[in-house]
């Protein structure tokens, strides 16, 4: 049965694979005018749905909801049929799935999700899955850019290392994917941190440009950062636009770290890791 399975998995991961080739050849020209594709990395449970939900309402932006262009490269995935891929998955998640992802509403309502008449900017959102996969094949990156001809860029979303890891275990009991009753702090932890160094060998390669989005400072004005964000990508935008965007937004960050009692010398050592990372040692767990 499960090589069964397995074959009927491979012919339809081929039958989709020289769909999205032919479809992508046929399409091309919808993907002249590209300058960018965009890759999120950094870590689950941080916000990168509700990013890249925003940004695919641009009307000059498609982005497709944890389609794993990298995975898919690695697969044998070639330029059109990547692009073509996003941006059937970005017209499937507000058609089919109507900007609904974890029982939460991602619709921006009147502007251009899952539809883009002039496409600059193209992207796959998956955050925390990437970060892992850049760890076993740290050459994925330049492999996409060689493959597609285009700029990569990096958003690095950043939440309060302690609501990520506390949000992470809690999934991880929900979904009933962990051994025990209680949240596995100490193996999140460690799952965290194996990531951030992933973010550290980007920065410190400094081969793609990474935008920094902090989770807390875009919920608190969410206007003015998605501005900022869209300078990183050389977007103009208009107020209807930004405004629209605001009205999902929650209203405040969710502190997951107070769902659980944090071991004192967990606590500790977690905060001892966050003060040597620059880029996450504004947070606390008090703050």
């Amino acid at each position: 049965m499960n090589i069964l399975k397995r074959a009927n998995r491979k012919v339809r991961y081929l039958w989709n694979q020289l769909k999205s080739t032919v479809f992508g050849f046929f399409f091309r020209y919808r993907y002249k005018e590209i300058k960018s594709f965009l890759v999120f990395v950094g870590y689950p449970r941080s916000g990168h749905t509700l990013i890249a939900a925003l940004l695919d309402a641009h009307p000059n932006i498609v982005m497709s909801i944890e389609w794993a262009a990298l995975s898919h490269l690695k697969m044998g995935y070639r330029k059109n049929a990547i692009l073509y891929s996003i941006e059937k998955y970005s017209k499937l998640f507000t058609v089919k799935h109507d900007n609904i992802w974890t029982n939460y509403s991602y619709k921006v309502k009147n502007q251009s999700q899952g539809k883009s008449d002039r496409i600059q900017i193209i992207g796959d959102k998956l955050g925390g899955k990437t970060s892992k996969i850049l760890m076993n094949s740290p050459d994925l990156l330049d492999k996409l850019k060689t493959e597609l001809g285009i700029d990569i860029k990096i958003i690095h979303v950043v939440r309060n290392p302690f609501d990520t890891i506390s949000t992470m275990a809690k999934r991880s009991l929900e979904e009933n994917t962990s051994t025990s009753k209680e949240p596995d702090l100490q193996g999140f932890s460690s799952r965290y941190f194996q990531r951030t160094e992933v973010v550290e060998r980007l920065k410190k390669e400094a081969k793609y440009t990474m935008y920094d989005l902090y989770h807390e400072e875009f919920i608190d004005n969410p206007q003015h950062e998605l501005k900022k964000l869209l300078v990183y990508l050389d977007l103009t935008w208009d107020e209807e636009y930004l405004l629209s965007c605001s009205k999902i937004v929650y209203k405040s960050p969710h502190k997951s770290r107070n769902h659980y009692a944090w071991p004192k010398e967990l606590k500790k050592e977690t905060q001892n890791r966050i003060n040597q990372i620059q880029f996450l040692s504004r947070y606390k767990f008090d703050k």
